[in-house]
């Protein structure tokens, strides 16, 4: 079983090194404003007087020293650079965690829709791109919904991005978020002494898309 784990990375390496997987850290340079700001997502919204924050951030922050606990909106703002070259790729955004609904902007069209305050979730900002200065907003609540989990209990419902996000630059090909599977049939019958290591990957072809 060890010679099949190691093919799997050998696998696992060669597809991300064709594919040209370049991931940046996007958590720097971001504006925030608490409340619902009506027209934050057009591109030539003026976010001048916002907060200049990094991620991860709470809408409590400090949380510590507050004495009332925020429910509502806050808005998101970031302004980037994308060149010819990287137009020909795609460009998406990794969240690793929003609390707990979450609209994505791009250059005023919304590019997704998250809900659930503990998972991941990837957005294909690539359709909305163009050459040049771009920006992101992501309208963001903490509202308690009955069908979110979680409802109640020892959690802590501050919203925000309060996890990192990360911009991922991969070839028209490339492996799909979460693509990579791994099962080791016969494990538990041979008392972990052997299986049959199984992988399947999942991969997107924006090519075959606009062709």
């Amino acid at each position: 079983m060890r010679l099949n784990i190691l093919w799997l990375f050998l696998i696992i390496a060669s597809l991300n090194c064709s594919a040209s997987r370049v991931i940046d850290n996007f958590n720097r340079d971001w504006r925030y404003e608490s409340g619902d700001v009506a027209g934050a997502e057009h591109p030539d919204f003026n976010d001048s007087d916002w907060q200049h924050i990094g991620l991860p951030h709470s809408f409590s922050i400090p949380y510590f020293l507050s004495t009332d606990f925020y429910e509502g909106y806050g808005w998101y703002r970031k302004n980037f650079k994308v060149d010819k070259k990287e137009l020909e790729g795609v460009l998406s955004l990794d969240f690793d965690g929003v609390f707990q609904e979450a609209e994505i902007y791009v250059n005023g069209q919304k590019a997704g829709v998250h809900r659930g305050g503990y998972t991941g979730f990837n957005v294909d900002m690539t359709p909305f791109l163009h050459e040049g200065d771009n920006v992101v907003a992501v309208r963001v609540n903490n509202l308690w919904r009955p069908t979110l989990a979680p409802r109640g209990g020892e959690h802590v419902f501050s919203g925000g991005i309060y996890r990192n996000v990360r911009l991922v630059k991969s070839s028209p090909v490339h492996v799909a978020w979460y693509g990579v599977g791994v099962t080791t049939d016969g494990l538990k019958a041979s008392g972990g002494k052997s299986a049959s290591v199984n992988v399947d990957v999942e991969l997107a072809n924006t090519r075959a898309e606009k062709g």
